[in-house]
């Protein structure tokens, strides 16, 4: 049985998720689900019996059982509820974005500090199986040097009213490219536009931009008819697919194709390129929800006190790409600098 009292707050589409796994990790580990909606509640008392209910996110707070607080709300409500939750001594499981400011994670993030506490922010893919082991392979140099990689994260809806659909799906990407890379993007431009909601972008496309003249693309959007979560990454010596709706065994395919200019040329009539058309195979990725490797992570964080993978420092590095990718929207597409604080202490939270 596991010591550690945990409640979550929200219980919406993501929050029952949440939930479920939490509670699979150890029947005993959950004591309360908090949400404002009667129903939700309802179907915790249905489906989960020794978990308790209620409204009120302050009485969680003053249970000293309690030792941490997993936040599945609205991206608006995050930095007031992990601030408080904090304040009360509870460590924090952040849904993402962590917050709407990267100001606002740098003092959740101090707070966790002068508190002792940790704070683990839930970027779902940085735990996905399947990136791991792209990790890997690019870890091993199978692909040679990455030139460009390109990701899509589109679908029919669900619509948010309090932050666009960069805020809303770029988020997975993001924390893909600072999870693999060694190198932050430097730069960015962004595009989109509004269809549905006045003012609230339904459809983007990030360009970021890295040293090495690396460059990525994000491609998002809530209105498109097909759902889509695919990455295609291009090295010098080999390219990779992934495709996160198909089944393990087939979400990674390494293609062993390539191009090649001549070494040496005289003249223009001496330049021709080289193409090299190998074997495809399939990447072997273990069969786990990344939900339960986020779970379990967040629970070894807070035991042995140690900063998790998706810490804060990397919750505020996306949202400085966020801010970034804002201003270049509003800008109508220009590229503009990404500032990050890089005072804020890795070692920490």
């Amino acid at each position: 049985m596991c010591d550690m009292k945990l409640a979550v707050t929200g219980i919406g589409f993501w929050g029952k998720n949440i939930l479920r796994n939490f509670f699979q990790l150890d029947n005993g580990l959950v004591k309360y689900a908090i949400d404002l909606d009667g129903r939700r509640l309802d179907f915790v008392n249905q489906h989960y019996p020794g978990v308790k209910t209620t409204p009120d996110f302050q009485q969680v707070l003053a249970d000293p059982e309690i030792d941490a607080v997993a936040i599945v709300t609205p991206a608006e409500s995050h930095f007031d509820l992990a601030l408080a939750a904090l304040k009360a001594k509870k460590h924090v499981f952040l849904e993402k974005p962590a917050a709407m400011t990267s100001h606002e994670v740098t003092v959740l993030a101090e707070t966790a500090r002068l508190m002792g506490l940790q704070i683990m922010v839930d970027h779902t893919f940085m735990y996905n199986p399947a990136v791991t082991a792209i990790k890997d392979l690019l870890g091993q140099n199978t692909l040679g040097r990455v030139y460009y990689i390109r990701m899509t994260r589109v679908n029919l809806g669900l619509f948010q009213k309090h932050i666009n659909v960069v805020w809303d799906l770029t988020p997975h990407d993001l924390s893909i490219l600072l999870y693999l890379l060694p190198d932050k993007p430097h730069s960015l431009i962004a595009s989109g536009s509004s269809h549905i909601t006045e003012g609230i972008e339904d459809v983007a496309t990030l360009s970021l931009y890295y040293p090495n003249n690396l460059i990525a693309f994000i491609t998002c959007s809530w209105i498109d008819p097909i759902k889509v979560r695919d990455c295609v990454i291009v090295g010098a010596e080999r390219m990779l697919y992934f495709d996160d709706t198909r089944e393990a065994g087939e979400k990674i395919t390494i293609f062993d194709k390539r191009v090649e200019g001549p070494k040496e040329y005289d003249s223009f009539q001496d330049f021709k390129y080289s193409y090299i058309y190998g074997d495809n195979h399939y990447v072997p990725v273990a069969e786990k929800e990344p939900l339960k490797n986020v779970a379990q992570a967040f629970l070894t964080a807070v035991s042995k006190n140690e900063q998790p993978l998706s810490n804060s420092r990397v919750a505020r590095d996306i949202i400085c790409i966020l801010e970034a990718a804002d201003r270049s929207i509003k800008r109508q597409g220009q590229r503009v600098v990404i500032t990050y604080d890089d005072s804020h202490n890795p070692t920490h939270n």
